[in-house]
């Protein structure tokens, strides 16, 4: 038995301790035993969550309730079975109502690590995370709980059945104009989530407004939020030829040009060409269309400029 195993058995007795501050300094230094790599343990891991669940039954001790979220977070990570199997998802739940910022952060970022999984991902929705996680969005609240929340939502988004488009449109639509890049990340990974293989919530996301705002995000500096909507705008071309003409006509042709003239690294670019490549599919109905004649043949000149671009760009 390794000297990590030992000692996180011997703070097991210190949860059930009726001393609050010793039950507090175990939970502490279980945690920071999991987050050390203290991991794969099956009998060990199944003892933790059971107390840490226990704990979180504590509204007393907020504290209390917050580490053992946060033991329980970890554990999520790599072994989501355990904290599903003691139906940890109830009360982590409840916990979306406390007073406490760091208890209601705490117990989202532990949801959002169990519904990562497709498997669990129903399990999390029947919990009902999906109305308190909402609040948490409509809230004015700090940065760090947007951060949780909209990665929470996204994982959400990306399991089957994902949330109605019309039940998440007002959160998605307040931080599509957020100004931190990790907000706007998980909220464009929502949009395609939601968006992949539906036709009808691609429209809906067309008749909401967002494109024109997505478009716009194209502009955006950071990697981290040009590849989900890249990626989302890609998807949306997809669909039909009348659903990317509306993409088509916001203007981002010319952005997609732009980006392949800036320093990005090869899967920013790869990105672009697919997004191109999927606009392109659709010309060949369309020239067909008399009314669309002289704006295809324009789109298809900047299409092949695009792709000249973008060989260049290769051979430097």
């Amino acid at each position: 038995m390794s000297h990590e195993v030992s000692e996180a058995m011997s703070l097991l007795d210190g949860l059930s301790s009726e001393d609050h501050s010793i039950q507090l300094e175990s939970a502490t230094k279980i945690t920071r035993l999991l987050s050390d790599g203290m991991q794969g343990n099956k009998p060990l891991d199944n003892e933790v969550v059971a107390r840490f669940v226990y704990l979180l039954r504590n509204d007393k001790r907020p504290l209390l309730q917050c580490e053992a979220a946060r033991g329980l977070t970890i554990i999520a990570s790599y072994k989501p079975d355990v904290v599903v199997d003691h139906d940890a998802g109830l009360i982590l739940v409840t916990l979306l109502a406390s007073s406490r910022d760091y208890v209601r952060e705490q117990a989202l970022w532990a949801l959002g690590n169990l519904a990562y999984y497709p498997i669990h991902h129903d399990y999390v929705l029947k919990c009902g995370v999906l109305k308190p996680l909402l609040s948490q969005l409509y809230k004015d609240t700090n940065l760090s709980m947007l951060r949780i929340a909209t990665r929470t939502l996204s994982n959400l988004c990306h399991g089957m059945p994902p949330p109605t488009f019309d039940e998440v449109k007002p959160a998605l639509e307040i931080h599509l104009n957020s100004s931190d890049e990790e907000v706007l990340r998980y909220v464009c990974c929502a949009i395609v989530h939601l968006c992949d293989g539906s036709e009808d919530v691609i429209q809906s996301v067309i008749e909401a407004g967002f494109v024109p705002k997505l478009v716009e995000v194209l502009r955006h500096p950071s990697p981290v939020v040009l590849a989900p909507v890249l990626h989302t705008i890609g998807t949306i071309v997809t669909a039909n030829n009348h659903q990317s003409q509306v993409v088509i006509n916001c203007g981002v042709l010319p952005i997609l040009a732009d980006l392949f003239t800036r320093d990005y690294e090869i899967h920013i670019k790869v990105n672009t060409f697919w997004t191109i490549s999927r606009i392109t599919a659709g010309f060949t109905e369309q020239l067909q269309v008399r009314s669309f004649c002289c704006r295809t043949y324009t789109n298809l000149t900047l299409l092949l400029l695009l792709l000249i671009v973008f060989y260049l760009s290769f051979l430097h």
